[in-house]
């Protein structure tokens, strides 16, 4: 049994992972997948509003697939 509740509930993040991906979004998207697009895409999302760059990195690190691969 896990101390964060809440990873439990996404599946295989960690806490870390979610506490990076809300808020830090770019560096929670680099540290899951370390693609530099995605990167970017990130930055450009936090940037705008901050909260689409924020719901895109916990989008990314939730996501089943990993570093490109299903």
């Amino acid at each position: 049994m896990s101390i964060c509740l809440a990873c439990d509930l996404v599946g295989d993040a960690g806490c870390l992972d979610l506490t990076l991906a809300l808020i830090m979004p770019p560096l929670g998207v680099f540290r899951k997948r370390g693609t530099k697009s995605e990167f970017w895409l990130s930055i450009c999302l936090t940037l705008a509003l901050f909260l689409p760059g924020s719901i895109y990195a916990f989008n990314i690190v939730t996501s089943k697939e990993n570093n490109g691969t299903k």
